[in-house]
């Protein structure tokens, strides 16, 4: 056993949502919940959840996967998003979101064999320099999206680099983009 451990109190972190979106009226809310609740188990942190945000978000296909074989009914948006033709396949039969952030995840998509249509969100950097299509090129990115079969987009996001830091001004900039 480790010597130390951590304790959550799963009704304060629902508290804390709701304040969070308090703060936000009208936004909806994607709890991130990777890595296992970010260490604190996956799937009672999204039990504690799944009625308090509008989604919840897992790292990968097989994160989800737990979920849903648990009863999880709540979105779930995959952020690695598939990365083989069967997880495109699940994904639309078990009703994934699957995140979208560069043209060879769409290429991959169009050669699945996915019976439904899949909901897709689409990752733009915006200044992070992670993952996601260049802000610049965006617009092109949705039209492609947009022009195809079998994709239902739900979602926009990018990932701020500095938001917790005092200074705003790089956060409004990529905000703005």
């Amino acid at each position: 056993m480790r010597p130390s451990h951590a304790i959550v109190d799963l009704a304060a972190l629902r508290r804390n949502l709701a304040r969070a979106a308090a703060c936000a009226p009208g936004a909806n809310n994607v709890a991130v919940i990777k890595a296992n609740g970010y260490g604190h188990g996956l799937v009672p942190v999204a039990r504690a959840l799944e009625d308090v945000a509008e989604a919840l978000a897992v790292a990968t296909i097989d994160e989800a996967l737990v979920l849903r074989d648990a009863g999880i009914a709540a979105p779930l948006l995959v952020l690695q998003g598939a990365t083989t033709r069967d997880d495109v396949a699940e994904a639309a039969e078990r009703r994934l979101w699957l995140m979208l952030h560069s043209v060879a995840q769409v290429e991959a998509l169009c050669r699945s064999r996915a019976e439904r249509p899949v909901t897709a969100w689409l990752k733009i950097d915006t200044g992070m320099g992670r993952l996601g299509v260049p802000f610049a090129e965006a617009t092109k990115f949705l039209e492609l999206i947009e022009s195809l079969k079998g994709i239902r987009v739900e979602g926009l996001l990018s990932h701020f680099a500095s938001a917790d830091e005092q200074d705003k001004s790089f956060s409004n900039q990529q905000l703005e983009r």
